[in-house]
This record gives structure tokens, sequence and C-alpha cells, in this order.
């Protein structure tokens, strides 16, 4: 899928409940990949920090292109992002130990699990619903046994 902007998209898999408003904060997970010589290298990745990352959607606290990607996910969901330079890194990145250079507008993917929105609660899982069965019916007695009893 395409955004207006010119971040594409693929759902590998669609969360439930509700996109997050901006303003609110989410949790979520992501590996940021960068392709060069043909070869795809994470350059950062809060699974290898074993800490998700918490952010506030729409307040430009991240890259333009995870902030749009997230606005429109819902939890549980995992999303491939194919971010173009506009939306991604304007001065670029600098190599650091275990991360690779980030040149100034370059285009990354990047692979986010959106973990929770705090303050939503999932919707309970639909429960099929099954008709309670009908109460067992006592048999009327038989005419002449009422009126046996009557007499008696």
């Amino acid at each position: 899928d395409s955004r207006t902007s010119g971040l594409q998209y693929k759902d590998i898999k669609v969360g439930r409940g509700v996109e997050p408003p901006k303003g609110f904060q989410v949790v979520c997970q992501y590996v940021a990949l960068i392709e060069e010589n043909g070869k795809t290298r994470i350059f950062e990745s809060t699974m290898e920090r074993k800490e998700p990352a918490n952010i506030r959607v729409g307040a430009g606290q991240v890259i333009p292109g995870l902030d749009e990607g997230l606005s429109t996910m819902k939890v549980g969901g995992v999303r491939r992002l194919y971010v173009p330079g506009n939306l991604s890194f304007p001065k670029g990145l600098a190599a650091a130990p275990g991360r690779a250079r980030v040149p100034p507008a370059s285009p990354i993917i990047m692979d986010v699990f959106l973990l929770d929105v705090p303050g939503f609660d999932l919707p309970d899982e639909e429960e099929e619903v099954v008709p309670a069965p009908a109460p067992a019916e006592e048999a009327a007695p038989a005419p002449e046994a009422a009126a046996a009893e009557v007499v008696a």
C-alpha cells in the first residue's frame, strides 16, 4: 500500500483495536535497515537492545516515515515500511559501533511491531454465541390420571 507522502507499507499482520490517536504514546519494537552495495544491513534495532521504544505518535520524536506508519497501525500489528529519503534521515546518521552509516535522505526499510497503546484496551475476542438449550418440558399428565387424582 502507498500513502500520498510516498511512504509505502505492507501489513504482515493486521492488529486489533484502535489506531493510536495523534499525541498518544505507543510501545513498539522495530528493526531499521538500509541497503548498501546490494546488501541489507540493520542500523538500528530495539530488538537488539531488548527494550521496546515508547513513542508519542505525531509529536516528531521519530522520523516522519515511522511516525506516519505507526499512526495507522493497530495493536498486535506487524508492518514493513518502505520509507523514502524525504521521510527518513535528512542529515543521515554517522556510523557507530555496530551501526551502519545512513547517508543523508536515504530510503530505508523498517519492520515495526505495535505492542501497546497505553490507555486503550483491546476488545475481547468475539465469543461465539451459543443459544442455551430450551428447558426440558415436563410431560403433562394424561387426562385420565388427572381425573383420577381429583376423584381420589
